[in-house]
């Protein structure tokens, strides 16, 4: 068995592993990222991602379809919908809700069981550093 620095290490190594993944997948310059995307379901069920930039003008709004990651990251007017601090405190939550914990951060829960708590380790100096790095 294990000493419990180890597994408070590997909790905190984890943790930040998930943390990390979670703000790369909502900062990144995709199509439903942005704050003018919107998906738009049509006849049939289909669904078509459109660009609204513009849409309180019809007779102007050009209608762009935004569907890929390609015509996210060559528009000038791509702004992300989500904030890193509002992100982090996100995920905060999620953690904190057993049942999220037990079905999507499985190998969260099982090392906070063995180490019978759940307070959070801090994050090592070159996490946090890494963390401040990432888009806003």
């Amino acid at each position: 068995m294990r000493d419990e620095s180890a597994i408070r290490k590997r909790l905190r190594d984890t943790r930040f592993r998930y943390l990390s993944r979670y703000l790369e997948d909502h900062l990144e310059v995709r199509p439903g990222n942005c704050i003018h995307n919107e998906l738009h379901t049509y006849k049939g069920g289909e669904t078509l991602q459109l660009c609204m930039l513009g849409a309180d003008d019809p007779e102007n709004w050009p209608g762009n379809i935004c569907d890929t990651v390609e015509n996210a990251k060559t528009c000038p007017f791509f702004q992300t919908d989500f904030n890193k601090e509002d992100l982090k405190a996100e995920f905060k939550a999620l953690l904190e809700d057993p049942d999220v914990l037990y079905e999507d951060y499985r190998d969260i829960a099982m090392l906070e069981w063995a180490l019978e708590d759940t307070v959070a380790p801090d994050l090592a100096w070159w996490q946090k550093f890494k963390l401040w790095v990432m888009g806003d």
